[in-house]
């Protein structure tokens, strides 16, 4: 079905218009991508570079280092996400400081999203504290009104750690979900994406320990 769908489509447009054909890897598009590459040579076979770089987003978060950090921003997500009056205040309190990114739930469909839920809290974080502190809220899990405990420095490190290695994932994600993408954009999104990641790894600033950075490391080469 799907190899008659874009065959259709391709003699519509013309096949001279089209210099390559992309999709990610499952069957269903794997498939009548690698047959039409096949049948047209002039059309190059892509694997999508969205998809592609989000599995790399996928297996650093499933490293060891960020189990508790990741369990942590679930955690504070579903308070606020039960609680409308915490919602409410938080939304209010954000907003008198300037805080433009309210909180982002984690999904199932959305590429890097847990960089974008944990980015949401980092920012959130002095707000959310704010409210603890005042007493306007009750405990959100894992947090307390300062940041100067040990859980909650290493809970802030541990924090960064993981905004910092994804960032450079992410926001390539979002360059290559543009329509004005050219093929060799993807290469130089990676070229930066490496450069962005070792200098993340070797910033002593970041506190990112030995075993995780080699496992980073090996994921991104």
């Amino acid at each position: 079905y799907h190899i008659n769908l874009f065959q259709q489509v391709i003699d519509e447009i013309g096949a001279e218009h089209f210099a390559a054909i992309a999709s990610d890897g499952a069957g269903n598009a794997r498939v009548p991508r690698e047959h039409i590459s096949h049948k047209m040579p002039t059309i190059i076979n892509f694997y999508d570079p969205a998809h592609g770089t989000n599995l790399a987003c996928k297996d650093i978060v499933k490293l060891p280092a960020f189990k508790g950090t990741i369990q942590d921003i679930r955690r504070i997500l579903s308070h606020f996400k039960h609680s409308t009056i915490s919602t409410t205040l938080l939304t209010e309190l954000r907003k008198a400081l300037q805080v433009s990114r309210g909180l982002e739930s984690i999904g199932k469909t959305r590429f890097a999203t847990i960089f974008w839920a944990a980015l949401s809290v980092q920012c959130c974080l002095p707000a959310i504290r704010r409210l603890i502190a005042e007493r306007r809220i009750t405990k959100v899990p894992h947090l307390t009104h300062t940041a100067t405990g040990a859980s909650q420095i290493r809970f802030d490190s541990s924090l960064n750690q993981l905004v910092q290695i994804l960032r450079p994932f992410a926001y390539a994600i979002k360059c290559f979900e543009s329509a004005h993408l050219m093929a060799s954009d993807v290469f130089a999104f990676w070229l930066a994406i490496m450069g962005s990641v070792e200098t993340t790894l070797e910033d002593e600033d970041n506190g990112i320990g030995s075993e995780t950075s080699k496992a980073v490391k090996a994921i991104v080469n």
